[in-house]
Formats: C-alpha cells, structure tokens, sequence
C-alpha cells in the first residue's frame, strides 16, 4: 500500500477472525489461539443485528458486485480503445529483453528493502528475525490474500499469523505491522512531492490531482495523529477502556510501554523511501522495455498513481482497476495507449504475479512441512 503495495496500505487493526493470532513454532500456518495474545481482540461488545446483516451481505456479495463493475470497466475501456489494443501483441513481441529482466532484478531489491524495513521496525520493538523468515511471511501472505475479497485485511492477517508462528508476540507483530503502514504512508508523501512539482513544471498539475494528492496527505495526517495519540498521549479514559475488548486495551499498553519515537523510525522511512524508488525504477525499466526510456516523470507519477490506486481497491489486489489506472496515466503523459498497455503489463509481471506465485510456492512448502511435522508427531 502507499508503500509496499499490501501491508502499508492495509489497516494496523485488520478485520477478520483475529483469534487466529497464535504462537507458534515456524513453518506453522494455523494454530491455536493463544490466551495471552490478540485472541480476545475479537471479543468485545456485541454486534447489533444491523451490523451483522450488513457484513453478512457485503461477504455475500461483495465480490460479485466487485467483479461486474469491474468487468463493466474493463469492457469500456476495451471497447473504446479497442484499435489501440489491437497493438498491443505487437509492442509487447517487439520488447526489449534487458530491460525486461532488468525489471525483474530492480524486484528482487524492491522485495529485499521490504523485508529490511519489517525486519528493522521489529528490531526496534526487541524482536531480532532474520530477512528469509521476513520475507518468507511477506511473500506467503501477499500470495494467499490476493486470492480472497477484501486481500489487504487479510494480508495483513495472514502476515501477523506467519510472525506469530516465529514466535514474535502476537502485539509486537500488530505493533509492527501498524508502524510500517504509517511509515509506508510517510515515504508515500515524500515521493509525492517531485512527482507534483514535475506536474507543476510541466502544467500538467490539474484539479484532480490536486485533490487526490490532498487526501493522500490528509489519510497520511490522520494515521500520524492516531498513533501519536496510541503511543504518546493520555490514557484513555475509563468508560472507554471498558468498552474495548480487553486484547486491544492490552495491545496499546504494549505499545505505550516500547515509547516508540520518531528517531526510531527514521532508519524504517529511509528504507521505505529506498523501496518507493526502486519501484519507481521498475516501471521506468517496463517503459525502457517498449521503446519509451528516459520517461522518467511518467513513471514517477504512474507509479503513485499505481500506489494509490492498490489501497482504494478492496478486491484481489486491484486487479484490473490498476492496470486501467496506470495505463490511462502513463497515456495522459503522452505515451500512446498500446505502449502504456505493454508497460504496464510488464510492470505487474513483476509487480504483482511473480510475488503472488514465489509465496503460493512458500505458502505450499510450509503446509507439507507442517503436516510432515504432525505425523511425526503422531504414536506409533
């Protein structure tokens, strides 16, 4: 999300059957509910019948609801550039292979400084993980959730689970999770600023993308705000400690007691402005692979545009409203619509599905791992 495309743009407090949260041994994938964890956030008040019937209609049908409009998107959008994307065979069967794979590596260093970053922000709440056991957790969750509807609360559950399983205290990983989203907001908004002043300098700086930049700020302010507050001001007060679930009020406890500053986590958003970069380069390499080098400002822009774009999207990724998304950006820089296609589509190879099928590969390996573990287990 702004960020890291999953977890940064996915809520510190994800939805979901949070007592799935357990601790765990690795390669672990489903557990038992540790009494001391985050299991009892999903106790609490109870739900009003309202607000049942509303989540059960949104599981019911949200996805469908989902894929039509966007099915109905994709096919305007096909239909009207239909002679455009006739091209698209040809630009992307003339790309250049360099830059393809030079795309390819810029992701292996993109996945890398995500990993650092989690990696580092643990460190700083005492929890010392290697990058593989990071990056396996990462990659895994980002795979399975991109499966399911709604994929960021669930990557961001499936995230926590697989660090809990490496036996990080289930409120460090929250803790930990909910940082680097707000770092990830952070290097978001500094990345931004070149990309409007290049607009600015080149007048392309409309309304529009005023407006959006605005909001980007204000989410970014709101998120700031709330965390000052969690880690750094008064205690709530106690008629609303009793109605929050007893896991929360020991989560911010938790949390209030690390005294995590902003020098804490500088060395995080220098990371994680060193992964915005690096994702920067890789759409500039998808353009080099189609005949546009040197479009730098384009892939600046497209890129938070990209980025945007993943956190408003509540399905599968965003699937398909990203790559309309990006491809009409890319145009409206005056790339014409076959070879912003053609980029794109190189760009999210990388992106999206080389990610999605290395974790579904680790996903798999530490299920029959964890069943070889049980029948080892087993008497006799």
């Amino acid at each position: 999300m702004p960020g890291d495309r999953h977890p940064r743009g996915e809520s510190p407090t994800p939805a979901g059957d949070l007592s799935a949260f357990h601790q765990g041994r690795p390669g672990d994938t489903v557990g038992r509910t540790d009494e001391e964890g985050l299991g009892s956030l999903a106790a609490g008040p109870r739900r009003s019948v309202q607000s049942a019937w509303l989540r059960d209609a949104v599981r019911r049908w949200g996805t469908a609801i989902w894929l039509v409009l966007l099915g109905a998107l994709i096919g305007a959008f096909a239909v009207h550039e239909r002679e455009q994307i006739a091209q698209l065979g040809t630009v992307l069967g003339s790309a250049r292979l360099p830059w393809v794979l030079a795309a390819g590596l810029l992701e292996i260093l993109y996945l890398v400084l995500i990993g650092k970053t989690y990696q580092t922000v643990l460190a700083r709440l005492g929890q010392y993980i290697g990058l593989r056991t990071v990056l396996g957790a990462y990659l895994r969750s980002h795979a399975v959730g991109s499966v399911v509807p709604f994929s960021g609360p669930t990557t961001a559950v499936l995230f926590i689970r697989y660090l809990t399983g490496a036996r990080v205290p289930g409120a460090i990983a929250l803790l930990a999770t909910g940082l680097t989203s707000l770092v990830g907001y952070a290097s978001f908004v500094i990345v931004l600023l070149p990309a409007l002043l290049a607009l600015w300098w080149g007048k392309e700086l409309g309304q529009r993308i005023v407006t959006a930049a605005l909001l980007s700020v204000a989410i970014f302010a709101i998120l700031t705000a709330a965390v000052v507050l969690v880690l750094r001001g008064p205690p709530a007060p106690g008629w609303f400690i009793r109605r929050v679930p007893r896991g929360l009020n020991r989560f911010v406890e938790e949390a209030r007691a690390r005294r995590i500053g902003a020098r804490e986590l500088l060395r995080p958003l220098a990371l994680s402005v060193a992964t915005d970069v690096v994702g920067v380069a890789i759409l500039y390499a998808a353009l080099g692979a189609v005949g546009r080098p040197g479009a730098v400002v384009a892939a600046l822009v497209s890129y938070q545009i990209e980025m945007l774009f993943n956190v408003i999207a509540p399905f599968f990724q965003g699937v398909g409203l990203v790559e309309v998304s990006m491809t009409l950006a890319l145009e409206a820089m005056e790339i014409p619509l076959a070879t912003a296609l053609a980029a794109t589509l190189i760009y999210r190879l990388w992106d999206l599905w080389v990610p999605i099928l290395a974790g579904l590969v680790l996903e798999a390996h530490g299920r029959w791992r964890g069943v070889n573990r049980t029948q080892g287990r087993s008497p006799g």
